[in-house]
């Protein structure tokens, strides 16, 4: 409670909303349970009353909207400041939740400590799974990946602040990777990506679909095409993207692959016989890292061995659009996902802080 100078008594009180996976709602009164491997998603709803102590008046409770500070015993992240975060356990037991309301220099107004509010069980259903957290970075940002036990990158979880998206791989039987979708903090499908495979196995056509209120769109499309039957790399592709006439354009994309077609070292897009813009490549010799920030802008790269260390964009008269340097720092192996990785990227000079998080080599 605060005494301000002319008689007006200010009354702040702590609450909060915790939402779990299956979608409920839960108050500070009402602990939580869940199964190992999930999340919570924290929402401050604490509120402000102000009365006035010459009349006896008072204001309905209005929401609180000054600084927080969250601490979650056993959860990934630890602490937020946030007035909404997504909390993830991965160790069944018992785990406290505080919610604290501070002022402008980081003092506590006031606060509490709920004691076991999140009950985390065994999730016995699940497969073997190996998890990655990487460090949070200049921005707030932290990216968590999930791994099956094929070593298979199944799951990748983005939370910067407020904002909170989740990707998840797809697989067959057979363990061939089918394609991905990005959900938001809710569930909801934001970008589907679905791959096709011909007779051979090989990478047939990946079409990309955004999604709005009404259905999925096709926003992008690559049909690959292989010189021959026993190709396992394509040498060209046919990219189909809607245009503002209510059909299709088509661009031509050809492939160019360094001595012993490890990587894709160029890349041209030709629109009616003229190139419209080409991508130069350099590589590291170490095996290629996990760059899933890069969501669904990777279609051609997944054909590489080696780590990007260089990127040039070109437009159709060979002027330099864009320029991205890539540093990889390597550490020793500490996980069974594999080794540490640090990415650091520049584009035209500038430092990229939300990539320079860690990943891990397959």
């Amino acid at each position: 409670m605060d005494l301000i100078g002319d008689g007006t008594v200010i009354v702040n009180e702590v609450d909060f909303t915790a939402v779990t996976n299956d979608e409920m709602d839960n108050g500070p009164e009402n602990p939580v349970t869940i199964k190992a491997g999930r999340s919570v998603r924290f929402i401050n709803t604490s509120t402000r009353t102000t009365t006035d102590l010459l009349d006896g008046t008072a204001n309905d409770p209005e929401l609180y909207t000054g600084r927080v500070k969250w601490f979650f015993d056993g959860g990934t992240p630890e602490s937020s400041e946030s007035n909404e975060v997504e909390v993830f356990y991965f160790e069944p037991g018992e785990y406290n939740v505080t919610l604290s309301l501070v002022d402008e220099n980081g003092d506590v107004i006031t606060g509490g400590t709920y004691e076991a509010y999140v009950k985390v069980e065994p999730d016995e259903s699940s497969e073997p799974i190996c998890r990655i957290e990487s460090e949070i970075n200049e921005i707030g940002a932290m990216t968590l990946y999930e791994f099956n036990e094929k070593d298979q990158l199944v799951a990748v979880f983005y939370t910067i602040a407020e904002e909170f998206q989740q990707i998840f791989n797809l697989f067959d039987e057979e363990g061939n990777y089918t394609g991905r979708t990005l959900q938001d903090i809710d569930g909801n499908l934001i970008a589907e990506l679905i791959n096709e495979y011909d007779e051979n196995n090989r990478l047939e056509t990946e079409s990309l679909f955004l999604t709005n209120e009404e259905a999925a769109d096709l926003f992008l499309e690559y049909r690959y095409r292989y010189e021959s039957q026993n190709a396992n790399k394509p040498n060209s592709a046919v990219a189909t993207q809607p245009n503002d006439q209510g059909g299709t354009s088509e661009i031509e994309v050809e492939l160019g692959y360094d001595d012993n077609l490890a990587n894709i070292t160029s890349i041209q897009f030709i629109f009616k016989g003229q190139v419209i813009q080409s991508e130069i490549f350099t590589f590291d010799d170490n095996p290629k890292i996990f760059t899933n920030l890069s969501y669904f802008e990777d279609f051609l790269f997944k054909f590489n061995t080696n780590n990007i260390t260089s990127h040039l964009v070109l437009d159709g008269e060979g002027n330099v659009i864009n320029e991205t340097i890539n540093s990889y720092i390597y550490g020793s192996p500490e996980t069974s996902c594999g080794q540490p990785v640090v990415l650091n990227s520049t584009v035209n000079g500038t430092a990229q802080p939300s990539n320079s998080i860690t990943y891990s080599v397959d």
